[in-house]
């Protein structure tokens, strides 16, 4: 939860509350998550492309 406040942009903080729903996300906080979301998969298919490399020069 921490990357994905550091990666939209978000205090942690917030992002717990809404967790814990003692707030409510506003529009603009949700698409700057959603922008965090994205981020964080480009890096998870940047890494699983490098593990599928590292993979084929092993076999």
């Amino acid at each position: 939860m921490r990357q994905l406040a550091e990666d939209a942009g978000l205090s942690y903080g917030v992002l717990r509350s809404w967790a814990m729903g003692r707030r409510t996300p506003t529009a603009e906080n949700l698409s700057r998550m959603a922008e965090g979301f994205d981020h964080r998969a480009e890096r998870l298919q940047r890494i699983a492309g490098e593990l599928r490399d590292a993979a084929k020069h092993r076999a």
